[in-house]
This record gives structure tokens, C-alpha cells and sequence, in this order.
């Protein structure tokens, strides 16, 4: 369900019901190399944030910190709140 939402696939009918092979398997399948690494780091990353909570905007960690520095450093534009953790986490010394 999790690999669905974040590919922005359509929940999956019974194996029993469909008529068509899953999309999720056939969008997996059909990836190329370079394609289907992406998926694999967008799910592990995404994975990675549903840890964050609103603790974590309010009491930023080392974790959190790293993690949105490197997302940046990869060209994501962070948000305010995204970047008061860094900033936050960077005067604290967690």
C-alpha cells in the first residue's frame, strides 16, 4: 500500500477480481535499471519520513538533520519548517 501511494498507483483489486495484471507489479516490471533504482530510493526515503513527526519539527535530531541536508544537497528545495531543522539542529548541537 505504502510503494502504491507514493507511486500514485491505484490500490490493487483481489487477484481473483482483476481481469489485467496488478499495476504495481507491471510498473516495477517495466522499469528499467536506472528507473527502478529510483523507485527503490524513493521508497526507502519515503519509508524514512513517515518516522518524522511533529516532534520532529519541534525537537529536531541529528537524524533528521542529516537527512534533510542530504535531500538538499540532491537539488530538493526544502520548506521553512524543513529548513528550521536544519538550523535548529545546527544551533542546538544535537
Amino acid at each position: 500500500m505504502f510503494a502504491r501511494e507514493l507511486l500514485g498507483i491505484e490500490a490493487a483489486v483481489s487477484r481473483w477480481a482483476r481481469s489485467e495484471p496488478d499495476a504495481l507489479i507491471t510498473t516495477l516490471g517495466d522499469a528499467g535499471d536506472a528507473r527502478a533504482q529510483m523507485i527503490n530510493l524513493g521508497l526507502v526515503l519515503g519509508a524514512f519520513e513517515t518516522t518524522f513527526g511533529v516532534h520532529t519539527w519541534r525537537n529536531p535530531k541529528a537524524a533528521a538533520r542529516r537527512y534533510l541536508t542530504q535531500i538538499a544537497a540532491w537539488g530538493y528545495e526544502l520548506s521553512e519548517i524543513e529548513q528550521s531543522v536544519i538550523h535548529e539542529s545546527d544551533s542546538v548541537g544535537d
